[in-house]
């Protein structure tokens, strides 16, 4: 994952995991929702540009042990589309 600092972004594309859906219909009810909210396309992984899945940072990537929490629970998906636990 590729993060940026700015002052301000605009969401041009959103790019899912497919591993952390249920099945097949949860994975398209989240990205419809996402795509109804955001009004941008929305994929899957296979989409995000090698420019961002590239590792640049000098000192390699992060530690296994560090890992990223997005609150699911802003994005109100839990119980809409069925993300597992």
């Amino acid at each position: 994952m590729r993060v940026v600092r700015a002052a301000r972004a605009e969401i041009l594309r959103i790019a899912l995991s497919k591993a952390v859906w249920r099945d097949e219909r949860a994975f398209s009810a989240a990205a419809r929702l996402l795509r109804e909210r955001y009004r941008v396309p929305v994929g899957g992984l296979e989409d995000v540009p090698n420019w961002v899945k590239q590792n640049r940072r000098d000192q390699g990537p992060p530690p296994d042990g560090v890992n990223l929490d997005l609150d699911l629970d802003k994005l109100d998906l839990w119980l809409e589309v069925g993300l597992r636990r």
